[in-house]
């Protein structure tokens, strides 16, 4: 899938983020509204890790989340080593039953650091358990969809 990262994902997903503006918005909801229209070409991997996060734009943020952790698989992106990829280890269900081949490149592109991932402890230092996340993501024992009415499909 090519990457058209000159453009938001706003203008990717068709969709205009129509949100009330107000005086009393979380800082999640004011980060989600700062980076929806921004060309993703400006995304920093946090900001990535923080999308993927909110199940917004998954399509097209997953290979720039695969390209960052063929790098770097426990890249500290916000939180803890590991964070970028506990957000795509953990991306519902439903998201990679409709994009197969997507599913497939994240399987080969991960694969390839699991000898990394075996180290006992030290990938999750604050008790996020990522390689848990990791080994059930290639066995297919994904864990239940966050949210059916998300916009992963």
């Amino acid at each position: 899938m090519k990457i058209e990262e000159n453009r938001s994902l706003e203008q990717l997903e068709g969709k205009p983020y129509n949100c009330p503006d107000t005086d009393m918005e979380s800082g999640t909801v004011s980060r989600w509204h700062n980076l929806y229209p921004m060309p993703l070409s400006a995304y920093e991997p946090g900001d990535i890790r923080f999308m993927i996060g909110q199940q917004t734009g998954c399509l097209h943020l997953v290979p720039l989340a695969l390209r960052i952790l063929s790098q770097n698989m426990l890249l500290e992106t916000d939180y803890y080593p590991g964070d970028l990829l506990k957000a795509v280890l953990t991306i519902p269900p439903a998201f990679w039953a409709a994009h197969p081949l997507l599913l497939t490149d994240a399987r080969r592109v991960l694969a390839r650091e699991r000898p990394q991932m075996e180290a006992p402890g030290e990938y999750s230092p604050t008790g996020k358990n990522v390689n848990k996340l990791y080994e059930a993501f290639f066995i297919g024992d994904l864990p239940p969809a966050y949210d059916p009415g998300s916009d992963l499909q």
